[in-house]
């Protein structure tokens, strides 16, 4: 019989149901070579070991009635035979394991960019077969191998074509994802048979969008904050706080945009601050309620660059929204300058950008 077990996790070898069972005997060959030997007699109601010194190995609490083995936690060191021996008045049976503990590895990836999914390291002279089982977020599936007696590869279901051997895999089995995109969202295993036994390494691999952020003052001490299509929904809050409604809307694939309305009273408040939590990179974006001055602070990771935000500008008798970035405002980031280019003009207002490089920091200030 064959198992597979996801580390950590705990795990339970069960012998035949049989009664009038005399002796109970476990022989264990690890991958490594060396073994254990554990038994229980119930006529005495005694058990017994030899060279078993992994004490995560041991009876389940009642032998005499479930003369079961438990492994609590399961580690690598767990890879290999385990054989359950019944002595009966009328014979012996036998209930056999090999057992195969998976590495299970969570995997975040920023969507379009490149993912390395590698195997478990081994000699690959020893190596037979390696194989990639891939379950999507859908449950269709793809199964990639190669066999190195004959230096072929074979597909099963493959369609898409974003995922491909990372270089020669009689050099190295590993899996590459180019670009990723949030349909590669699933569980992917590498089986290398070899002459000494299998190795396998899991991956759940999680795709993260980052959310587009944006903050609009709506009304009277009003204040709108979006954070919109992210993967998985960020997170928002305030400071300070104030009477707020939030709201997300679901768009598939676990993408989802979040809205929070929040309002204050006359008094103390004058300026406002968004703070936008996410997987890919926290935000935090700002208003003054009094002197309609809008303040974007950024945090991530973004491929070294940070090259957009939101404006909305008031004027003495209309307000008008600002993208900046785009058509209304522009200001260029320049991480080869230590200063930042001259503000930009056009038929709305002006706009000062100022950055500290050693922190990727930028503001915008809009007046």
């Amino acid at each position: 019989m064959f198992s597979s077990i996801a580390l950590p996790n705990c795990t339970v070898l069960s012998s035949s149901p049989v009664d009038n069972c005399v002796l109970t005997t476990w022989e264990i060959v690890f991958r490594n070579k060396s073994s254990c030997i554990k038994a229980y007699r119930s006529d005495k109601n005694e058990t017994m070991e030899r060279n078993c010194i992994d004490k995560r190995i041991t009876w389940t609490p009642r032998p005499d009635q479930n003369p079961a083995l438990q492994i609590n936690p399961v580690a690598l060191t767990h890879d290999g035979y385990r054989m359950c021996t019944l002595a009966m008045p009328d014979g012996n049976f036998q209930h056999h394991y090999h057992l195969f503990v998976l590495m299970n590895t969570l995997l975040s990836v920023l969507v379009d960019t490149k993912a390395l999914l590698s195997c478990r390291p081994i000699p690959l002279t020893t190596l037979v077969l390696a194989t990639w089982k891939i379950i999507f977020r859908d449950n269709t599936s793809c199964t990639r191998a190669y066999r190195k007696d004959t230096h072929e590869t074979v597909e099963t279901n493959c369609t898409d074509k974003g995922i491909t051997w990372a270089s020669s895999p009689d050099q190295n089995p590993a899996l590459q994802i180019e670009p990723v995109a949030v349909t590669h969202d699933g569980h992917y295993v590498c089986d290398m048979v070899t002459s000494e036994g299998n190795f396998m390494h899991g991956y759940h691999l999680q795709v993260l969008v980052p959310p587009k952020t944006t903050i609009l003052l709506t009304e009277h001490r009003t204040v709108v904050c979006k954070a919109v299509a992210g993967k998985p929904a960020a997170q928002i809050s305030w400071t300070p706080e104030g009477d707020c409604v939030t709201k997300q809307e679901d768009q598939g694939n676990d993408i989802v945009s979040v809205q929070s309305t929040c309002h204050w009273e006359e008094g103390n408040v004058s300026a406002v601050t968004c703070s936008v939590s996410h997987l890919t990179g926290n935000r935090s974006l700002s208003l003054d309620l009094h002197r309609d001055l809008l303040v974007i602070e950024g945090f991530g990771y973004f491929r070294g660059q940070v090259v957009a935000g939101f404006a909305n500008i008031r004027e003495p008798r209309q307000r008008r929204p600002a993208v900046l970035g785009q058509e209304l405002l522009h200001c260029s980031f320049n991480p080869g300058k230590t200063e930042p280019n001259p503000p930009a003009e056009n038929s709305v207002g002006k706009m000062k950008c100022s950055w500290d490089l050693s922190s990727v920091h930028f503001q915008y200030s809009c007046f």
